[in-house]
């Protein structure tokens, strides 16, 4: 795209950078006579041939995901609370539970109006067995607390955290 110098100046009023080629300063009534040329053209005349080494591309492989053993939706669906941490704890349908110390199923009121839901537990929350202990813990219930809310509260201040995972992954993957 070819600007003029008054369509760069609004630009540049209105705080838009513009990048390729700049135009000469000389005012418009001082410019030479001559055809317009096209945007294409104009970046072609300022670009600059860089070499660049060949690189060998090769196409993504792909890989078949490993099968994991799942429950039937309708078998989780009947679980009530108690039964549903229960097979979280037993659970061993992916490779995460080979290096778990605890699942980390969540902490807080059951009956929240507010979930709270963090990335995969990290060392300390495997250890303990509680999402977001520690700094970022801390952190959460600094935030909570501004809002009202707590993880060890009943009612309308309840909130219940969990995290995505309930193993953690070998070395703090996320």
């Amino acid at each position: 795209m070819e600007l003029d110098t008054r369509q760069r100046a609004m630009l540049e009023e209105m705080g838009v950078k513009v990048f390729g080629p700049s135009l000469p300063t000389v005012a418009l009534d001082d410019a030479p006579p001559g055809p317009p040329r096209g945007g294409e053209a104009a970046f072609a005349a300022a670009a600059v041939a860089v070499a660049r080494p060949a690189t060998g591309v090769t196409a993504p492989v792909r890989v078949a995901a490993p099968a994991m053993a799942r429950a039937p939706v309708g078998e989780i669906a009947g679980m009530d609370w108690d039964a549903l941490e229960q097979a979280v704890a037993s659970c061993q349908a992916c490779g995460l539970c080979r290096s778990r110390k605890n699942t980390v199923f969540g902490v807080g009121s059951r009956q929240a109006r507010w979930l709270i839901v963090g990335e995969a537990p990290g060392e300390n929350e495997d250890l303990q067995g509680e999402p977001f202990v520690g700094q970022a813990g801390a952190l959460l219930d600094n935030m909570l607390k501004a809002l009202g809310l707590s993880r060890a509260a009943e009612g309308a201040q309840a909130a219940y955290i969990a995290n995505v995972l309930k193993c953690r992954p070998p070395g703090n993957r996320n």
